[in-house]
């Protein structure tokens, strides 16, 4: 009857260390999956912010080419790999178009789209602004 006692108490604490492992391991592992996680959406974060600020870069750009140049019609950027590090390629597209002109008007209002795109493996963010200029109107005597 002792040596089954012995037994049983043994069998009893292997399984409540077995337990405390399967817990210790189910922790682990959720802090490892939350850490990851959190990781690549701070990744992403970072990526749609440099998204937004070349998106701001080309609205700045069209701006001033438009205020400097009547015939500016827009450009395309393209950033290679390793530009910004840790990206793929990023692009910045500056479309420029005259919207209609209303009946007698001599003034011609430019409709303008400036896109930035930025490619990480195969994940693309894109961010687009849209706005119009008129020609400022000169006071001639």
């Amino acid at each position: 009857m002792i040596a089954r006692s012995r037994t049983s108490r043994a069998g009893s604490i292997l399984i409540g260390v077995l337990v405390c492992l399967a817990i210790a391991t189910s922790i682990v592992t959720t802090s490892v999956r939350t850490a990851l996680d959190t990781r690549r959406a701070l990744r992403t974060q970072h990526q749609v912010r440099q998204t937004e600020l070349l998106l701001a870069a080309g609205i700045q750009r069209a701006w001033q080419q438009l205020q400097s140049s009547a015939d500016y019609r827009g450009e395309t950027w393209e950033l290679p790999a390793g530009t910004i590090p840790s990206l793929d390629a990023a692009q910045v597209e500056i479309a420029i178009g005259d919207a209609a002109k209303s009946i007698g008007d001599e003034s011609t209002v430019r409709e303008v789209q400036v896109t930035a795109r930025l490619s990480v493996a195969t994940r693309t963010i894109k961010r687009s602004y849209r706005f119009s200029t008129e020609p400022e109107a000169t006071n001639e005597p």
